[in-house]
């Protein structure tokens, strides 16, 4: 079995406060990173 790696770069832009920028942070963190089959 191998793992693969990677980096994504997104740029989100319209965050007008920081609670708004670590909500979308949160989620995207939270995100499941697997290939969907």
């Amino acid at each position: 079995m191998s793992t693969a790696t990677g980096h994504v770069v997104l740029e989100i832009g319209g965050m007008t406060c920081a609670s708004c920028a670590g909500r979308i942070e949160r989620k995207l963190n939270n995100l499941d990173a697997s290939p969907r089959r």
